[in-house]
């Protein structure tokens, strides 16, 4: 029997996924060596840091390359989700050459101000729908508290 194609694409987002997580807080511990991942299923973040009792979401999606937007998710299924529940005080959009740290009341406010528009589809490794924003990433730019530029 064939496997299916969902799992192992999304077996890749997740290890994708966790490459670009490592990466940025390799950067962060430079400045903050006690910095760490957060674990579990359900964490409101992915880094966490002591020293100055801030946390930070990451995100990294290659289609966004393609497209030119972001994927500002706010439900998966009927549950709320990313947006919706973070306790971050930062997210970190990876993009391609460039780390982009904004704060989610600036994320919010690009939304409302941009009038993106609220979209629902199943993306490539899901099972069930999402409903999500899709945002030009020169609007997140706009917002941003911080891009640092990658070598």
């Amino acid at each position: 029997m064939k496997k299916s194609n969902k799992k192992s694409s999304w077996q890749e987002c997740l290890s994708y996924g966790h490459k670009i997580e490592l990466m940025v807080l390799d950067r962060i511990k430079d400045k903050y060596p006690k910095a760490f991942m957060t674990t579990g299923k359900y964490s409101y973040f992915d880094i966490y840091i002591p020293e100055i009792k801030k946390s930070v979401e990451v995100k990294s999606d290659k289609m966004s390359n393609q497209t030119g937007n972001l994927v500002i998710e706010i439900s998966y299924g009927d549950n709320p989700s990313a947006l919706s529940v973070t306790k971050a005080d930062y997210w970190v959009f990876y993009d391609a050459n460039k780390l982009i740290w904004i704060t989610p009341e600036n994320i919010r406010r690009a939304i409302k101000e941009s009038n993106a528009r609220l979209r629902e589809f199943i993306g490539g490794s899901d099972i069930v729908s999402k409903k999500a924003y899709l945002i030009k990433k020169q609007t997140i730019q706009g917002y941003a508290d911080l891009i640092n530029e990658l070598k």
